[in-house]
């Protein structure tokens, strides 16, 4: 760690390494972040003054970066390092440089290091206890027994389990497990079998959400507290009772396999002020295929701003064929219900341009309708992506911009982009720059 901070011009970034501003030491900056993937990366270069090799895992990094139209910080990523280590170089002028170069994610490497499973079995013999004694923990067995079955059905972490066993009478168990699942299962009725009994897609996005990250983060990553939040906003769908049980995998995995994407989206964003969010929200396109108006829009500007620009159409984002399957879960079987898929496609451009298809299955139907609802989620992926060849998409190059996360749009030069991607590149002494990642560019209406 830092032995002191040396003297030098007013700087555009400011990086916090486990709780010290080692800005001083940094010599370059890059972080990028992709819609859709749970964790985005960040590595930054520091000087040798200090010996930054014996990091330990999991080391808490905060990057801020001011833009070149503000005079206030953003922050760009809360991270937790993977790996520190030295690197050497030799310049075009045959001058060697060494550095040490720090890599990480970002706080979605929770969601990806962090697995957890639903046990049938192990849940049916739970079922009577929590539910005779409100969500309290004095089943049979001793601590140790009831911590294990916890672990097995998915309530609790190995991590979390090992700093539990240490409890050494049943009533220091319950204060910490029961207070704990009563905030779990607080939207239930009926203790953990009603939870079983009554499962949406957002039920267990928030069983995920609430009996992993949160719980995690109050064990074993106090300072988090308060900078991971979620928000789940989905739309509405039907999934089969029951569906949650024999899920297993990664926090992530188990999200994203019940969000009903993509009529819904899940990702993480690091927020300018600082905080982590989980979002899980309606896919914010309209009818006509545009943004829409409730997300935030930023204008660009042409002119010096602009470093680079590569936007332009093309036929590899052709999509000319869109089905949509329900799929029927159940805990020992996942087929396909063909019979019961809808199909919209163009024939003559399936003719001139080749078969571009788009298949989506989904559990997300109502057993009573499924017909009409996949008609109707057909209809609406059919709206979204079949223009997809007429579209701009590419790379937009900044001066910094620190206002803007992927998940957002942005207008420029008359046209209306998603944004998919955002990187910041800083290498002292010059100032940052972004790099934007844009989808779905359309004429503004």
């Amino acid at each position: 760690m830092p032995r002191g901070r040396t003297a030098r011009r007013k700087p555009d970034f400011r990086v916090t390494l486990g709780g010290q501003d080692i800005s001083a030491d940094v010599t370059s900056i890059a972080t990028n972040k992709v819609f859709g993937a749970p964790a985005g990366s960040w590595t930054v270069t520091t000087s040798r003054k200090n010996d930054y090799t014996r990091l330990p895992p999991n080391t808490r990094v905060k990057i801020e970066l001011q833009g070149e139209a503000s005079d206030g910080f953003a922050c760009v990523c809360q991270g937790l390092s993977d790996r520190p280590g030295n690197t050497f170089s030799m310049s075009q002028k045959g001058t060697p440089s060494a550095a040490y170069r720090i890599q990480g994610r970002d706080l979605g490497k929770l969601l990806v290091t962090h697995a957890i499973a639903f046990d049938p079995l192990i849940a049916q013999s739970l079922d009577a206890n929590l539910t005779a004694l409100g969500f309290g923990i004095k089943a049979s067995g001793t601590a140790q027994q009831v911590v294990q079955k916890l672990y097995q059905v998915g309530f609790v972490e190995k991590a979390f389990a090992r700093e539990m066993m240490r409890f050494g009478s049943q009533q220091q168990l319950d204060n910490v497990v029961g207070g704990s699942l009563g905030r779990m299962l607080q939207r239930t009725e009926g203790g953990f079998g009603g939870l079983l009994g009554d499962t949406t897609g957002i039920d267990i996005a928030r069983l995920v959400e609430r009996s992993g990250v949160a719980r995690h983060l109050n064990s074993s990553f106090q300072d988090l507290t308060g900078d991971i939040t979620t928000e789940f906003l989905p739309t509405e769908g039907e999934k089969d009772d029951f569906s949650v049980l024999g899920e297993s995998g990664s926090m992530w995995s188990v999200l994203l396999r019940n969000a009903d994407c993509p009529w819904n989206e899940l990702y993480t964003v690091t927020e300018a002020d600082g905080r982590f969010v989980l979002r899980l929200r309606p896919t914010p396109f309209g009818t006509d295929g545009r943004l829409n108006s409730d997300i935030p829009i930023h204008d660009i500007q042409p002119g010096p701003e602009i470093l680079d620009e590569d936007l332009g159409v093309s036929d590899h984002e052709r999509v000319n064929f869109i089905s949509v399957l329900p799929v029927k879960n159940l805990i020992d079987t996942s087929t396909l219900r063909l019979s019961a898929g809808a199909w919209h496609f163009d024939e003559s451009s399936i003719m001139r341009n080749g078969f571009g298809n788009m298949v989506v299955s989904t559990p997300f139907v109502s057993r009573g309708d499924t017909q009409s609802q996949v008609e109707k989620r057909t209809n609406q992926l059919w709206q979204w992506f079949s223009q997809n060849h007429t579209y701009k998409t590419g790379m937009l190059r900044l001066r910094g911009r620190n206002n803007i996360v992927v998940g957002e749009g942005v207008r420029y030069m008359g046209f209306e982009y998603y944004v998919e991607g955002v990187s910041d590149r800083f290498v002292y002494p010059q100032s940052f720059t972004t790099t934007l990642q844009l989808t779905r560019g359309q004429a503004i209406a």
